[in-house]
């Protein structure tokens, strides 16, 4: 019945005509409810496939009932073939025939101006069983070409309706721009002032709605619909929910580390010839997983630990890299969404960030300071039972105190290492600790005055590796820990630094990303 549907050409040229629009726009019209574009795509499905059901009823009551092998033929019969994308074509012969001991006919057609033969009056036959087939076999199949092209036909409609002024679009959803409520500044100041006196949010459409004494009895939808446009378009407010919900805040109220990058995490990009890293240094890259690494994975997690590094330490932020996108929440437009952290041990929530387009979550200053976090820590996360919600946790360390790699920092900011013992709260990463004193004013004034990026990287890393190498008794360094302590001092992804060990000559490898210094000058 849906023969035209049922091939993968018919999806693969898929287009929105003229009258697939007319339909969108009347239907919403009818409803007057926006809708997703997976909505609308099931209205133009609907509105075809009982056009194409119109379409083969008329064909056969005009050129006959389709091909079946069990029906019986006469010369100057018209029959439709379905197997030949609905062809029709007349009987010119008809004879006997058996074979394996059965009788049937064999009828001579003319299709499309040659002659093709088909059995009639054979009641065993594969195709009979196929007319037996219901509404809900050709909706099943049509489900199963939609899983593999039904996002294709998604983004086609939405093309479609960018380009046509007829219809709006917030927050996944569409509807015609003729119908939609006008809210006016005076409205837009009093939403203003409820998410003031809420703490700048966030608040859902339909709160604000009630609070403002905005509303259409008739259509809710609608007057959210119309609030939420007029809210987007102000500079004011901010969208802050995950996929799937609208969420308002105050952009004013918003923590700063939110609207602004920290200089913590402002990366100067370093052009790196990715030719000259060896496949186990891109393996290591992506073990790593640094935001700022152009690697790809293709896993969903729903739990995983990373191993902190300083930046994001002293931002109080953790980063959305390939892997942790999976486990934070994300929006369909918005550039910040607010969600729920959730303590591992404690259960206690506090406030979180997604700074989506910047490339990291916020809000965990003082639940590092709290669990005594330090750089190379190794943070649990998973995804918590709420939509949205992220559980944090950190596994308390097995001894009191441990030899560690500690940082001692100078009045000017300039960090030199030392092997101490100190008190260690956390499970860690033995290549990325870092042990911080309590004041940490000094190096944050070399962050701020940038002072560390007037020098060459090749430099910094020389220093380290001499500084750190004297900590051990083959006197050689992992990449790893040469990673963690340069960016104790200025952002810097794996590649830069693995280029740099793999052309400089003086850096030697010894084998298992170790390396060690030689002064080839001496």
């Amino acid at each position: 019945m849906l023969s035209i549907m049922m091939n993968d050409s018919y999806w693969k040229n898929f287009q929105i005509t003229n009258e697939d629009i007319e339909i969108i726009y009347s239907h919403l019209l009818n409803v007057e409810i926006p809708q997703t574009p997976a909505e609308l795509l099931g209205i133009i499905l609907a509105d075809r496939i009982e056009k194409e059901k119109i379409h083969a009823k008329e064909q056969e009551e005009e050129h006959g009932a389709p091909y079946l092998p069990k029906n019986e033929y006469k010369v100057g019969d018209t029959i439709i073939f379905p197997q030949l994308e609905n062809h029709v074509g007349t009987v010119t012969k008809v004879r006997d025939a058996n074979s394996f001991d059965l009788e049937f006919k064999v009828i001579t057609v003319i299709v499309d101006g040659e002659e093709k033969e088909f059995a009639a009056g054979l009641e065993e036959h594969i195709l009979n069983e196929a007319s037996k087939a219901t509404l809900e076999d050709d909706a099943s199949a049509l489900s199963k070409l939609l899983n593999e092209f039904g996002q294709h036909s998604i983004n086609i409609l939405i093309n479609s309706l960018n380009e046509n002024d007829d219809f709006t679009y917030i927050g996944g959803k569409w509807f015609p721009s003729a119908l939609l409520i006008d809210v006016n500044i005076g409205l837009l100041n009093l939403a203003e002032a409820v998410l003031d006196m809420n703490g700048g949010g966030p608040m859902y459409t339909k709160d604000i709605l009630e609070q403002i004494g905005f509303s259409s009895e008739d259509n809710p939808k609608l007057a959210e619909f119309s609030l939420d446009l007029a809210m987007q378009d102000d500079p004011r407010f901010d969208e802050v929910g995950t996929s799937g919900e609208m969420t308002w805040y105050l952009k004013r109220l918003e923590p700063d580390v939110v609207l602004n990058k920290p200089i913590f995490l402002q990366y100067d990009e370093i052009e790196v010839n990715r030719d000259l890293l060896t496949e186990e240094m891109v393996a290591l890259e992506t073990e790593i997983d640094d935001e700022l690494s152009n690697v790809f994975n293709d896993k969903t997690f729903k739990k995983l630990s990373i191993s902190l590094l300083f930046p994001h330490w002293r931002s109080g932020t953790l980063p959305i890299t390939n892997k942790t996108k999976t486990i934070f929440p994300t929006a369909l437009e918005s550039e910040r969404v607010r969600f729920t952290f959730i303590d591992e041990q404690t259960r206690e929530e506090f406030e979180g960030w997604v700074a989506r387009t910047q490339g990291y979550v916020t809000g965990l200053s003082d639940w590092y300071e709290t669990n005594n976090v330090m750089p190379g820590s190794v943070i649990h996360l998973q995804k918590g039972s709420r939509p949205g919600d992220v559980v944090v946790g950190v596994e308390p360390h097995h001894s009191s105190k441990d030899w560690v790699r500690t940082a001692m920092i100078g009045t000017d900011g300039g960090i030199v290492y030392a092997n101490l013992k100190q008190p260690i709260s956390t499970l860690y990463d033995p290549h990325m600790y870092i042990a911080m004193p309590s004041d940490v004013s000094a190096l944050d004034e070399s962050w701020k005055n940038r002072s560390n990026l007037r020098k060459p990287l090749v430099n910094i890393i020389t220093e380290i590796i001499n500084d750190l190498a004297r900590m051990n008794p083959q006197f050689h360094v992992h990449v790893e820990e040469i990673y963690s302590a340069v960016n104790a001092i200025r952002r810097c992804p794996p590649a830069p630094i693995l280029e740099i060990l793999a052309t400089d000559k003086r850096f030697v490898h010894v084998g298992d990303f170790h390396y060690r210094y030689e002064n080839l000058d001496a």
